[in-house]
């Protein structure tokens, strides 16, 4: 596993490498090539930083939370400077949103096997004992609102 790891981690460093040697027009066209649509942006250095971030992503899994709030943020700066249309502050905040949902069914998943298991070691709980406990609303109950 540990092999496997260095080897694409070796491999994810000189894609990222070739990158810093392409020209503008080399680099929106493997923008192209990584995110299925054109670049409108000219520029090497945000070219260069978009690609090797998505190749990044795609290898390792996806992005965090943090990277994508962070993503949200840059292009919420960017589309208020004038640089960007208001779609990618959208496409920002659907990742977002998409993420924070998994997050929470993951969780609800987590919690539901917790329980399976405690039932399962013979464990329980006496419904009577948690009666006047206050229930929190479901998420799908939240959304809704």
């Amino acid at each position: 596993m540990r092999e496997e790891e260095t080897i694409n981690s070796t491999a994810l460093r000189e894609q990222i490498e070739g990158l810093r040697h392409m020209t503008v027009g080399q680099l929106k066209d493997r923008y192209r090539e990584v995110f299925g649509e054109d670049s409108r942006s000219n520029h090497k250095q945000f070219l260069f930083r978009r690609i090797a971030w998505r190749i990044q992503a795609n290898v390792e899994g996806g992005l965090s939370e943090r990277a994508r709030r962070r993503a949200l943020e840059i292009a919420n700066n960017r589309y208020v400077g004038g640089v960007t249309s208001y779609l990618d502050v959208i496409t920002a905040q659907s990742a977002l949103l998409t993420n924070e949902r998994l997050a929470t069914q993951l969780l609800g998943q987590q919690m539901v096997a917790s329980v399976y298991l405690v039932k399962a070691l013979g464990g329980g709980w006496d419904a009577a004992q948690i009666q006047n406990e206050p229930v929190h609303p479901k998420a799908i109950q939240i959304v809704q609102q």
